[in-house]
């Protein structure tokens, strides 16, 4: 989906400029549409960039175009982890959380949603994907098969986001054979997309007036590094707070690293110590 829409924006570019179609592409119009992408983040057009310098050399393969125009697209370097996270202060959840109204449907979902965010570190293609068979409630559990990297992973379930999903099922869930835990809240009902689930924080961030801040992601995985914090804060250790957020690597898990400031100044030395041995 991300790459589909990643092509549909160049050719709505395309379209923009009244070309009719792929064919009309050249090396000026790649340029053009490079120049538009200025003010997205480096990795959104390295992302942006590499899906259409794929799709260009598709084309020329299967014969669709006689030019292979993916060396015109320029390669985008963006450093891995090159800046450290902002994230949410405790305080800041507990008032975003405070100030959604759980008296209609849409309020009780979207309260139960960010909620397993928040205290679980789902990701939202998981909350997209949760169906009320993953809900373990002799057990309190959640057992799910991540998206991502399809990996099965069984967090325990806090008595806040439990009461908060069964306020949202028993209360506010429309009533509709459906394997899915959250659905849309108009009809026709159906299952969220990930992307429906990711647009639920910017729009609650709205309501309350709480703003972005430069150099912050306001998307749902901020709440996911907000977690990782706060556990690397207790004490936990880095393999587990791994497993917590469903890392298949420690190299995802170690930006967050950057933000236990204490632990960090544990680490340092003393200009004694670092030149003891000159």
């Amino acid at each position: 989906d991300t790459r589909t829409r990643h092509i549909r924006n160049f050719y709505d570019f395309m379209a923009s400029r009244k070309l009719s179609g792929v064919k009309d592409a050249s090396a000026q119009i790649i340029s053009d549409y490079v120049a538009s992408l200025q003010g997205y983040s480096l990795v959104y057009n390295k992302h942006r960039l590499g899906t259409l310098r794929n799709y260009f050399r598709f084309l020329h393969k299967s014969g669709f175009l006689e030019t292979d125009w993916s060396d015109a697209v320029p390669r985008v370097f963006a450093a891995k982890n090159r800046t450290i996270p902002a994230l949410w202060g405790k305080s800041e959840i507990e008032y975003l959380l405070n100030s959604i109204d759980r008296g209609n449907p849409v309020g009780k979902r979207d309260y139960a949603i960010i909620l397993l965010v928040a205290q679980l570190g789902l990701r939202i293609s998981d909350i997209a994907e949760l169906r009320l068979g993953n809900l373990k409630w002799e057990r309190k559990e959640i057992e799910v098969i991540q998206h991502k990297t399809g990996r099965p992973i069984v967090h325990p379930l806090p008595e806040s986001a439990g009461w908060a999903l069964i306020d949202y099922i028993r209360y506010a869930r429309p009533k509709i054979e459906s394997p899915y835990a959250f659905l849309t809240a108009n009809a026709p009902y159906g299952q969220m997309s990930p992307a429906t689930v990711g647009c639920v924080l910017a729009r609650r961030m709205n309501r309350c007036g709480i703003e972005k801040r430069p150099g912050m992601t306001s998307g749902m995985h901020s709440l996911r590094h907000a977690l990782a914090r706060r556990l690397l804060e207790d004490g936990t250790l880095l393999e587990t707070v791994a497993d917590i957020m469903g890392h298949t690597s420690y190299s995802s898990t170690s930006p967050y690293l950057k933000v236990d400031v204490e632990g960090l100044r544990e680490c340092a030395l003393s200009l004694e110590e670092a030149f003891a041995d000159d």
